[in-house]
């Protein structure tokens, strides 16, 4: 049911590039500060997975983005602790998770 949900939201008609029913995925690292469309598509995701309101998605990669990346990443066991180092950052592992739960394997 998230997965569906999860794909219902990101092919929507606005996303992934304008161009719906087109598989999104990440491609850069997202973080703190960051303005960006893939910080929108990021935020529908969390959206999705009830990690942030709906009226969170902005663009802008502010706290409660960070915060809902980072629940993401300890429930998920890409980092320990709110102390880590990547913390609420979308690199490589995080990125990979995401697309992952986008293809649905």
């Amino acid at each position: 049911v998230v997965l569906a949900t999860v794909r219902e939201i990101l092919s929507s008609p606005g996303t992934a590039a304008g161009i719906p029913n087109t598989p999104f995925s990440f491609t850069k690292a997202l973080y703190l500060a960051m303005h960006d469309p893939d910080v929108a598509q990021l935020q529908k995701l969390l959206v999705s997975l009830k990690l942030l309101p709906a009226d969170a998605v902005t663009g802008y990669f502010g706290s409660a983005t960070k915060g809902a990346v980072g629940t993401f990443q300890i429930k998920h066991h890409l980092v320990t602790s709110k102390k880590s180092s990547t913390y609420g950052y979308v690199g490589p592992k995080t990125r990979q998770a995401f697309n992952l739960l986008l293809s649905g394997e």
